[in-house]
């Protein structure tokens, strides 16, 4: 990635007691501002939705062919949950 935007990229060292988070970018403004839209990129997001169980059907599809569709096209997981507990209400993991 360095080579891609053309910065320097320093990553806190894995021997650091506190749980410092922070990435330094070096280089110019605009290449900065690139690599840390690309650095960002690469976080994985995690959200639940509520997603009343009658639709689950729907987004699965037949044979997975709905839930298959949207991962391809969106390049993103998804999780539909087991049948809920009773009194539960049910979530997806987007």
């Amino acid at each position: 990635m360095q080579n891609d935007f053309n910065v320097q990229i320093k990553f806190p060292s894995k021997d650091q007691e506190e749980n410092v988070n922070i990435i330094t970018i070096s280089g110019r403004k605009e290449k900065i501002d690139e690599a840390r839209a690309a650095i960002i990129a690469l976080i994985p997001v995690t959200q639940e939705y509520p997603l009343d169980a009658m639709f689950h059907s729907d987004l699965i599809g037949q044979k997975g062919a709905g839930l298959q569709e949207l991962t391809s096209k969106y390049n993103i997981n998804i999780k539909v949950p087991q049948k809920p507990a009773e009194g539960e209400e049910p979530t997806s993991k987007y």
